[in-house]
Parts: C-alpha cells; sequence; structure tokens
C-alpha cells in the first residue's frame, strides 16, 4: 500500500512539468504585450547602434585625416631650415578646410590634371586671409595650380551650371579668364642654392 502511495507522489511532478510545457508551447509570443514590448526596445535600441557606429566611423576618419595633416605641418615645420620655397596665399575667405596645391612641370601635366607633387597645408595659422607655408623643390622649372580646398575632399567643387564653387589661384599670376590658363604663365624657376618666394591671391567666382 505505501509503495502505491509513493509512486503516485513521485509521478505527480512529472505530470506537472508536462501541463507547464504544454502551456508554454501554446503561449502566443506575438499577442503577449510584454514580448512585443522587450522586441521593439530591442529593435530601436540595435537601429540606435548602427546609426551611432556609422556616425562614429566617420567621425573617426575626418579626424584621422585632419591628424596627419596636423603631423605633416609639424614635420614641414621642423625642417623648415631646408625649404628653399616659400609661398604666400592671399585673400583666402575663411579659416575653413584647408589649402591644397598641384606642383607641375609642364603644360601637358596641367591641362591633363597629372601633377608632378601635390600638398595640402591646414589653415590653422592663416591671419586675415593670409597664409605663409614652407616647403622644398629641386632645381628646376615649375608652377603652382591652388585650390582653396574648403571641403577638404582635395578637389573643386561646382555648381549647377559648372561654375566653381571655391577658391582658385597660380603661381605669380592672377587668372582673371574662365579656362585653364597656360603653363607659361604661372611657371618659375628655382635655381640652385637659393630661395624663391611665391605668392598665390585667391580667386573666387
Amino acid at each position: 500500500m505505501n509503495k502505491k502511495v509513493n509512486g503516485a507522489r513521485g509521478n505527480a511532478p512529472m505530470r506537472n512539468n508536462n501541463k507547464l510545457s504544454k502551456k508554454l508551447q501554446n503561449t502566443n509570443y506575438e499577442e503577449n504585450p510584454i514580448f512585443s514590448t522587450i522586441f521593439q526596445t530591442f529593435f530601436r535600441q540595435s537601429s540606435f547602434y548602427i546609426i551611432q557606429k556609422t556616425r562614429f566611423s566617420c567621425m573617426i576618419k575626418k579626424l584621422i585625416s585632419i591628424f596627419l595633416i596636423f603631423v605633416q605641418f609639424v614635420f614641414q615645420s621642423f625642417n623648415s631650415k631646408d625649404h628653399n620655397i616659400e609661398l604666400v596665399v592671399l585673400d583666402s575667405r575663411s579659416t575653413k578646410g584647408q589649402i591644397a596645391i598641384g606642383i607641375y612641370k609642364d603644360d601637358y601635366g596641367f591641362q591633363n590634371s597629372k601633377s608632378f607633387l601635390n600638398k595640402r597645408f591646414p589653415k590653422t595659422e592663416m591671419k586675415n586671409g593670409k597664409l605663409t607655408v614652407k616647403f622644398s623643390l629641386e632645381p628646376g622649372i615649375y608652377g603652382i595650380a591652388l585650390l582653396d580646398d574648403e571641403s577638404m575632399d582635395a578637389k573643386m567643387d561646382y555648381n549647377f551650371i559648372g561654375i566653381p564653387k571655391e577658391g582658385f589661384g597660380f603661381s605669380n599670376y592672377y587668372h582673371t579668364g574662365l579656362t585653364k590658363p597656360h603653363f607659361d604663365k604661372f611657371k618659375f624657376e628655382v635655381k640652385p642654392n637659393s630661395q624663391k618666394k611665391i605668392e598665390i591671391k585667391v580667386r573666387y567666382l
């Protein structure tokens, strides 16, 4: 008699577990308001995380670009005693962005946008639209085309009818036309063991 009673008691938890399992299987989570709220909260948080991560990635890339420009500027400052070119930029309308220059050796390279050397300079030292920078060039014939790169993308921005939105200029030559000048208009010579001062007045359309 005692064995039957014990056996019946031993089977009771198993029957309860079976009932609980069936009840959980029959539960419709989509209609459960608590589950729905948790799912929506998780979805919103996931979307917010993805957006923030994308913004953070863009910000990091921009900070890296600014840092590299700053390092280049510091390096050039420490080695200024070896520089033989002094470039003076005049009439820049703002301290936004950077100054980008392309250095050319002939008219073919200039007309086809194939520069011999490219350099970028931050505007941190600019005062009243004037910025002076120094760098080095080997003896030879060169010409410099300047871009007031306010958008910091190293290329000229145009409006919907093709007019430049950013400033430009050329070494020791103020261009008043609407087409590219000839290389001979802004070329200069760097002689051995000598210093060369170049002025570029920025023009805006």
